[in-house]
């Protein structure tokens, strides 16, 4: 073999020798000090700030491996994002999931996932949905400045974390409609690629209908969560909507069950809607006065466009059957403004609806009107 070679051969096997003593020997150290973290509290503490830009408060501390990944949880966890905000942040437990490999190749800690457990977080005094141009009297209420309290939840969502994940969490925060809501996240997954971000989980809108809603988004940020362009998958199954129709229906109706099941889609463009699209999947409505009845919703698409300050719907290819009968295939179209609404329905079957008649308010009259 050749000299030259040969050095070469055995510098190789020496580097990757020297490699995995390296690691066994950061390995073994680590396995006797996870243990033992509360003795490095202080410098871990100090570690933590600094990663996460503010004052960080927890109890218990200490670690394990997963996944090969050494790693150390925080129990009891506290944090104001701003000083001197309202705003608070808490959490039972977080978990953060080490890269050895990338920590001794880049000789510092780097984090290969977080696990927050049961964060407790109130946004309400912010407005996410408020355009960047707009006056910040009209954007955030009812605090007069909460802008450092939105760049820091900005530099921390969107910035200083590739990937996370929320679970079993209350995130109190403010509506497109200006309602405060609660939102409990069963879990959620959250990645970042620079300004391209991903989101992926399973919520429900206390206090709503609304449980275990399937939720995926994909969208760019413009230096800001309220300033976002992108896409909003949401997915439900069986959503109870007996208590909201029986608001817009006539008294004692007997309705006994309402269920509705959809896919989702919402364009945003700098925070603003743009279209949006809806699949309506198996749904039904039943009620019962002298007899029992049902309506049947099994399939049809719904495209809504903005339009000043309300929606424009239009509905294609709707199934619907009442009892045995079936209607024609429906087209509807509907404007829904704040001055008012207006339906436009392409045909209608008077045998199919008439046992829809007293589900609707004054319905002698209705009545009267179908069958003249």
């Amino acid at each position: 073999m050749n000299p030259n070679l040969e050095n070469i051969v055995k510098w190789l096997l020496w580097l990757v020798a020297s490699a995995f003593v390296l690691v066994a020997i950061a390995v073994t150290t680590l396995r006797v000090t996870l243990p033992n973290l509360n003795h490095f509290q202080p410098e871990i503490h100090q570690w933590i700030n600094k990663s996460a830009g503010v004052e960080v408060e927890f109890g218990e501390l200490g670690g394990f491996w997963r996944n090969t990944h050494p790693s150390l949880y925080l129990q009891d966890v506290k944090t104001k994002v701003v000083d001197d905000s309202s705003i608070s942040v808490g959490a039972e437990r977080v978990e953060i999931e080490f890269d050895l490999i990338q920590s001794i190749l880049q000789r510092q800690p780097v984090v290969a996932d977080l696990t927050v457990h049961k964060l407790a977080l109130d946004l309400s005094d912010i407005d996410f949905f408020a355009t960047e141009d707009t006056d910040s009297s009209q954007t955030i209420s009812p605090s007069n400045d909460n802008q450092p309290v939105i760049d820091q939840i900005n530099q921390i969502l969107l910035r200083q974390l590739d990937e996370f994940a929320v679970l079993d969490s209350q995130i109190v925060y403010r509506g497109i409609d200006q309602e405060v809501r609660r939102l409990d996240v069963e879990r959620l997954r959250w990645r970042n690629n620079e300004r391209f971000h991903e989101a992926e989980g399973v919520v429900s809108v206390a206090g709503t209908t609304l449980n275990s809603l399937l939720i995926k988004s994909k969208f760019v940020d413009h230096g800001s969560l309220r300033d976002i362009s992108g896409e909003i998958f949401v997915s439900a199954e069986n959503v109870e909507v007996t208590h909201w129709v029986k608001s817009f229906l006539a008294q004692d109706t007997g309705i006994q069950k309402g269920q509705v099941s959809f896919n989702g889609w919402l364009t945003l463009s700098r925070n603003q809607p743009t279209d949006a699209y809806l699949e309506l999947l198996p749904s039904e409505l039943s009620w019962k006065r002298s007899e029992e009845h049902e309506l049947l919703l099994e399939s049809g698409i719904l495209q809504l466009n903005p339009k000043k300050e309300g929606w424009v719907v239009s509905a294609h290819s709707i199934n619907l059957r009442t009892d045995d009968i079936p209607w024609p295939e429906l087209d509807i179209g509907f404007e829904w403004l704040k001055e008012g609404w207006q339906l436009n329905v392409s045909q209608l079957d008077l045998e199919a609806i008439l046992p829809l008649v007293r589900l609707v308010p004054d319905i002698q009259s209705t009545k009267s009107y179908l069958i003249s």
